[in-house]
C-alpha cells in the first residue's frame, strides 16, 4: 500500500524542517503523538539513527510504532521505518522539501504492507486521514517559531565501498561455504549452524547491493570481524589452532555436537544446537565486532547512532536465513503436524515459534547493540579519545 501527499509551507524549508524532525516540534501538529527514544548521530532526536515511538489512534484503540531515522539530509529530506510495534510487515516514510515560491513544497510518502489479511486497505484509510488533517496543520503552524534551532547538517558522508572491501567480504562467504559443506561431507552436526552462516552474509551482501542500506561500507567491514571470531574459535575447538576456544564457543559447539544424543527429535537436536551458536554470536562476537569497527573505522566522524537503523534493518537478514536453512533440511527430520502447517504459517508466524521457543533474536539484537555502544565508549576512553563526540547520550 501506498499514501502520497503534498502540502504547501508557507515558510522555508529550513524553518519548516524542525517541525517534520524533532519530536518536540512534531507534537504541535501531527494528530498521533511522537515521543523521542535514543537520539541519533550527533545527539540529536532528528538524525540518522535516532528511535522514537509514534502513538496514534486507529480502531478505536491506540496503537504504537517504533520507527528509526534512515537517512537525513537537513533540510531537504528524511526518511524513516518502522521497527516494531503494530503488526506491520513493512513500513517506510519518506519526506522531502523543496523550495516552492515564497515557500516550499512538501512530499509525503508512505510504504507499507501487513502481514493480516484485509488489514492494510484499513491501515491507509486511517493513516491517510490523519497525515492529510497533520499536515493541515502543519501548514500553520510553522508560521510561528520553531521551538527548536534546525539540527546541523552531519559533516559525515560514507565513501562508497572499494572493490577491496567487496572481495574481502565475497572472499569470507566462499570459505565459510567451503566449511559448511566441509562439515556436511562428514556428517558433522556443526553443520547446520555453518551453513546458517553461510546463509547470513550471502543476505547481508544482497542488502548491500540492494541500496536499501545506508552505510554498506559499514556492513562490509563486519562480515570479516563476525568470521575471524567464529573461524578462529572454530579451529581451536577441532584443535587445528593453537590455544583454546572461548567459553560461549566451547559452550555452543558441546550443543552442536551432543545435541542428537540428548534428543531424540532431530528437528529438536539441530534447534538446540543453532540456538546456542546463535546466541555465541549475538550476544558475545556481535558487541564488540561493532565496537572495534566504529572505533577503529568512524570514531570522531560521526556516533555509534548513526548505524542503528542499517542495523535493525538486517534483522530480517535473520529470519531469511533461517528460512532457507529450514527449505535445506530434509522433511524427515519436520513432524508430521510441522510439514502440514508450515507452508501456510506467515513468516510472523515462524518467527514467534522460533523466538518464543529457543531465542528471542530481534531482544537479544537490541541488547547487543546497545553493549556494543557501551564497549565502544569504553575503549574509545581507554584510548583517550573525546567520547562525547562519537557516543550517544
Amino acid at each position: 500500500m501506498r499514501i502520497v501527499l503534498e502540502q504547501f509551507l508557507p515558510v522555508e524549508a529550513e524553518r519548516a524542517w524542525p517541525y517534520l524532525s524533532d519530536p518536540d516540534s512534531m507534537n504541535a501538529w501531527s494528530l498521533a503523538h511522537v515521543r523521542a527514544v535514543a537520539p541519533g548521530d550527533g545527539g540529536e532526536s532528528g538524525s540518522v539513527g535516532a528511535l522514537r515511538v509514534v502513538t496514534l489512534r486507529a480502531f478505536g484503540r491506540e496503537v504504537q510504532l517504533e520507527e528509526v531515522i534512515e537517512r537525513a539530509k537537513p533540510p531537504t529530506s528524511l526518511v524513516y521505518r518502522v521497527v516494531g510495534g503494530a503488526p506491520l510487515r513493512r513500513h517506510r516514510g519518506e519526506i522531502t522539501l523543496a523550495p516552492e515560491g515564497a515557500g516550499s513544497h512538501l512530499r509525503w510518502e508512505v510504504d507499507f504492507e501487513s502481514p493480516l489479511a484485509g488489514v492494510d486497505r484499513m491501515m491507509k484509510l486511517v493513516l491517510e486521514k490523519q497525515l492529510r488533517l497533520s499536515l493541515e496543520k502543519l501548514a500553520q503552524t510553522v508560521k510561528q517559531p520553531a521551538p527548536r534551532k534546525s539540527a546541523t547538517k552531519s559533516q559525515f558522508e560514507e565513501p562508497t565501498p572499494s572493490k577491496e572491501l567487496w572481495a574481502n567480504a565475497a572472499d569470507i562467504l566462499e570459505k565459510q561455504r567451503i566449511l559448511a559443506s566441509r562439515l556436511e561431507d562428514a556428517g558433522d552436526p556443526k553443520q547446520w549452524f555453518a551453513r546458517v552462516y553461510a546463509f547470513v552474509t550471502e543476505e547481508q551482501l544482497a542488502l548491500c547491493r540492494s541500496g536499501e542500506i545506508a552505510h554498506p561500507a559499514w556492513v562490509l567491514r563486519i562480515i570479516p570481524r563476525f568470521h575471524d571470531y567464529y573461524a578462529l574459535n572454530l579451529q581451536r575447538w577441532l584443535g587445528l589452532e593453537s590455544g583454546v576456544a572461548e567459553a560461549h564457543w566451547r559452550s555452543a559447539f558441546r550443543a552442536m555436537e551432543q545435541g542428537p544424543r540428548w534428543y531424540g527429535d532431530p528437528l529438536t537436536a539441530i534447534s538446540y544446537g543453532l540456538a546456542k551458536g546463535v546466541r555465541a554470536h549475538i550476544e558475545e562476537d556481535l558487541p564488540r565486532a561493532l565496537a572495534d569497527v566504529f572505533v577503529e573505522h568512524y570514531a570522531g566522524q560521526c556516533s555509534f547512532a548513526r548505524f542503528r537503523a542499517d542495523y535493525l534493518l538486517m534483522g530480517n537478514v535473520f529470519r531469511r536465513a533461517s528460512k532457507r536453512m529450514l527449505e535445506r533440511m530434509p522433511s524427515r527430520h519436520f513432524p508430521f503436524v510441522a510439514r502440514i502447517m508450515t507452508p501456510w504459517l506467515p513468516p510472523e508466524g515462524h518467527d514467534a515459534v522460533i523466538h518464543r521457543r529457543f531465542y528471542d533474536i530481534p531482544r537479544k539484537r537490541r541488547l547487543a547493540f546497545e553493549r556494543g555502544e557501551r564497549l565502544a565508549a569504553w575503549l574509545l576512553e581507554r584510548a583517550s579519545v573525546p567520547v562525547r563526540a562519537t557516543i550517544s547520550a
